[in-house]
């Protein structure tokens, strides 16, 4: 693999994925539980309050549907399904094998080729990311916007559109459309589908955990391309939570090592390459958020550049919880494994819980009055598999909790 450091003088920091994913094979998965966002990109309307973008599972972002896309060849891009083969799922490997498809994308986004796949996806992908700027900057000059909105989903996910819409109409029912003002991007990212195979849920909970690391980076990016810095507010649901918080600040400690140190170091060598949004004040909710307290919260501080408690400008983290929550209390995924006992306010016996580990977590950072950042919301939704439902919309519906989860986030 090549190094980080012979390559960051060359290429976007999104383009040092390229070496990581022909080297990660945990990232692997079946090609069918993975999912194909050209589908939902083709059904999705255009909005005017809205942008909407979407990656795949190593964060690189989906051309415009002008550009074609074979699903076949997207997921079996060697003919063949392999569980071990990181090319399946990955634009950059398909515009790779396919020359036909790459010329319609330079066309489209009228990149003149300089003769090398390498140069040439990079110009695109940061053309892309330009062109995501100039529509928000419009939307925002339209609509006198003054609060951007990025909405993140879960793992299992297919379709979020109807969730998103249903969020953004209850922030609208609220009055916050009048008062902040919202814009929203809408991220569809690959947390990958168990299908009709629920007892596929421990693999693909698995690799969906890895793909956070990819994603959040490349969301970090589109927020340090954004030439409009209002404030923002990142909502996340489920096993989002890991690329939300991933896009803010880098995580480090909640990850198990891999068995080659090359690839951590790689990875934290490049989450340090793309900046942290420090400069604008940002509102983290997260709704059942999938993902360790303390020992995601211990690198709070870690960005990019790193911060003091006095250069925070991450306000509010806003945690929705439910200790009966079927799959962050670990009905589906094994509590032992550490990755959502945030979600559930986890706790052993004569232990302290994890939102009480998560303020400590603060504590150990230099913030005098962790519950004052970290605001906690008891939610109860409906029954379901013998505890209660995770649905990002069942959370939604629980109309008591959720306003106050949006009065923190948009007050």
């Amino acid at each position: 693999m090549k190094k980080l450091k012979k390559n960051l003088h060359l290429y976007c920091p999104l383009m040092v994925l390229v070496m990581l994913s022909s080297a990660v094979s945990v990232s692997a998965q079946r090609p069918d539980q993975q999912v194909f966002w050209r589908l939902v990109q083709v059904k999705n309307a255009p909005n005017q309050k809205i942008v909407r973008v979407y990656l795949d599972k190593f964060g690189y972002f989906y051309p415009d549907i002008a550009v074609p896309i074979d699903q076949h060849a997207f997921w079996l891009p060697d003919g063949h399904n392999s569980a071990t083969d990181t090319a399946s799922g990955n634009l950059y490997h398909y515009f790779k094998l396919h020359p036909v498809a790459t010329k319609a994308m330079l066309r489209f986004y009228k990149v003149n080729s300089v003769g090398k796949f390498n140069a040439d996806y990079y110009h695109v992908q940061e053309q892309l990311l330009q062109k995501i700027n100039r529509q928000l900057h419009g939307l925002i000059s339209n609509s006198h916007a003054k609060t951007i909105v990025f909405l993140i989903h879960g793992f299992n996910e297919t379709d979020p559109t109807a969730e998103y819409a249903f969020f953004e109409n209850r922030v609208s029912a609220l009055g916050y459309e009048k008062k902040a003002r919202p814009v929203y991007i809408e991220i569809f990212w690959d947390g990958l589908s168990t299908g009709n195979d629920a007892l596929s849920f421990p693999s693909v909970w698995k690799h969906a955990q890895n793909n956070t690391r990819y994603v959040g980076l490349s969301v970090r990016e589109l927020m340090r391309h954004l030439s409009d810095r209002l404030n923002f507010v990142v909502v996340t649901h489920s096993l989002g939570a890991s690329v939300g918080t991933g896009a803010l600040f880098n995580c480090t400690s909640k990850w198990r090592k891999y068995s080659d140190p090359t690839i951590d170091y790689e990875l934290d060598s490049l989450s340090r390459t793309i900046t942290t949004p420090n400069d604008v004040t940002v509102h983290l909710g997260m709704l059942a958020p999938a993902i360790p307290g303390y020992n995601t919260f211990i690198d709070f501080d870690n960005r990019s550049p790193n911060v003091i408690p006095s250069q925070n400008k991450i306000s509010i983290v806003s945690v929705g919880y439910n200790p009966n929550d079927y799959a962050t209390s670990k009905y589906v995924l094994a509590a032992v494994m550490g990755a959502t006992t945030l979600g559930c306010d986890y706790h052993f016996p004569r232990h302290p819980d994890e939102l009480d580990q998560t303020r400590r977590s603060l504590s150990i950072n230099g913030y005098p009055h962790p519950e004052k950042l970290l605001l906690p919301i008891h939610f109860q939704t409906p029954a379901k598999f013998g505890k209660q439902d995770h649905a990002f919309e069942a959370y939604m519906q629980d109309t008591l909790h959720f306003n106050m989860f949006l009065k923190a986030l948009f007050n």
